[in-house]
């Protein structure tokens, strides 16, 4: 995690845009919660607090699951 947040510090110097890290949440996808949290933590930012729709698909969720899928079977 330490390596992204190197990253956007170098992002910030070649850009001159600056990255607002309070405004910023960060999620995952296969990723444990510690670790989430512990990222959250390196880059002083909130976890994301619900799943991600992309293209009409949630993104972060388990696809086989019921409540994902919003239907029976998988």
């Amino acid at each position: 995690m330490f390596s992204i947040k190197a990253i956007l510090n170098c992002f910030e110097l070649a850009s001159t845009l600056k990255v607002n890290f309070e405004k910023s949440s960060i999620g995952g996808v296969g990723c444990s919660l510690h670790m989430l949290q512990r990222s959250a933590s390196i880059l002083n930012c909130d976890l994301m607090k619900t799943l991600l729709k992309y293209l009409g698909m949630l993104v972060g969720g388990c696809y086989k699951k019921k409540q994902v899928l919003g239907k029976g079977g998988g």
